[in-house]
Parts: C-alpha cells; structure tokens; sequence
C-alpha cells in the first residue's frame, strides 16, 4: 500500500488535531443514534439499507471530486491570498495555507468516501451474525454520517475564502 494514504491521514489529523475531540464525540453520538435506529432491523432490510448507502456514496464521492477539482482550478485574488496567508499551521516545519488545509480536507474526504464505497460493495458479501452485522452498519453509517458533515464544514470554509470582504 502507498505511504502518501497515510501521510494524508496524518495531515487531516494534524489539522483538525483541536477538533478531534468534536468529532470523535460526534461519531461516537451517531453509533448510538444510528444503532439506536436499526436495533430492530432485520438482515434483509440491512441489505436494502447497504444499497442505497451505495448510492449514496457514489454520488458523495462524485460531488467531492468535483468541488476539489473546482478549488484546484479556481483562481481569484481571495484565492491567492489564501494560499499565501501561511501563518496559520506548520506541518514538517512548513507553514500551510488555510487553502492547504481546505485541499488536504478535500482529499481526505475523497479517500474516506472511496473506502467506504469499497467496504459496502464487500459488506453484504459477509456472512456476519445480525449483532456483528449491525454494529458494522452502524459505525459505516456514523462514518458516512461524519463525512457529510465534514463536507458541509468544508464547503462553508470554501465559501468564506470566495467571499472575503476586502473592506475591513
């Protein structure tokens, strides 16, 4: 496997190393709510469920392809003042941009939706017992659920680049 995976994992890490505890309970909330939700569910239904996350994924997937291939193409002067303001946060004793950590973001999201889609193509080929098999679904769902709002978060801090006030 290509180390460049975990350098990425590890940089997203970095980045959001004083949000980790925001998301960490967030993900933890989502399990429960999640698991909350499908305690009664049978395995077929599951399996329905798992299809349209498929979906879902390969939608997510291609809307976050596009809004990075968007952020990399763009160029406007709120853009490049964001890829020089680099006095935000150092990685490898190099300074990143907010721009940096808008790209590493993007394609840490890009990364985690692929695995995903990956594992529920995989997922309804198991044979797990229904207990294992909802905790499974439960942390995929809370792992898809994280990712939306990751991306919501994303898109509004792209948002605030674009539209930075000039008058201060």
């Amino acid at each position: 496997m290509n180390t460049n995976f975990f350098l990425l994992v590890f940089e997203f890490f970095f980045i959001i190393r004083k949000k980790i505890l925001l998301y960490l309970c967030l993900l933890v909330f989502f399990y429960f709510i999640v698991n909350c939700l499908i305690i009664n569910v049978e395995r077929t239904d599951l399996n329905s469920l798992l299809n349209n996350t498929i979906n879902l994924l390969g939608i997510l997937l291609g809307f976050i392809a596009s809004i990075f291939t968007v952020i990399i193409t763009i160029d406007n002067e709120n853009i490049r003042e964001a890829k020089n303001n680099k006095d935000v946060k150092s990685i490898y004793k190099n300074n990143i941009s907010i721009y940096d950590e808008l790209i590493i973001s993007f394609a840490f999201l890009i990364i985690l939706t692929g695995i995903l889609l990956i594992f529920n193509f995989l997922l309804p080929l198991t044979n797990f017992e229904i207990s294992v098999f909802r905790v499974i679904f439960s942390i995929d769902l809370s792992l898809i659920i994280f990712s939306i709002i990751h991306l919501i978060s994303c898109i509004l801090n792209f948002y605030f680049i674009i539209s930075k006030n000039k008058n201060k």
